[in-house]
């Protein structure tokens, strides 16, 4: 059997699961903390990134924030992924993510 090429809308919905499982164990509740842990390692930007995405997506770095929130996650995962390709994601893409990680949060098929 071939091997599934990865699609960016898959790529895209493991970055939604990566966010919502920094949120359901290790408790980040608002962006500070989501992408803090998220880009771990690259500490030289940490704070222009994560105020680079709060001004673009209007998202207050230290307001609570639940993953499963379509209106708050799908630009904050467009700007990480514009931020880190330097390209801005087609939003049917974007939209293709989110469907998958739902349907997999919904079905219970995110291994935690």
């Amino acid at each position: 059997m071939a091997k599934k090429i990865k699609t960016k809308a898959d790529e895209y919905k493991d970055v939604f699961i990566k966010l919502h499982k920094l949120q359901r164990l290790k408790g980040c509740d608002n962006l500070i903390l989501l992408l803090t842990r998220y880009i771990r390692g690259k500490a030289d930007y940490m704070a222009n990134y994560i105020n680079l995405v709060a001004e673009r997506t209007g998202v207050c770095p230290t307001g609570y924030i639940t993953t499963t929130n379509r209106d708050i996650m799908k630009p904050v995962v467009k700007e990480i992924v514009t931020i880190e390709t330097g390209i801005e994601p087609l939003d049917k893409d974007i939209d293709k993510g989110w469907e998958a990680f739902i349907d997999d949060y919904r079905n219970h098929n995110i291994k935690y």
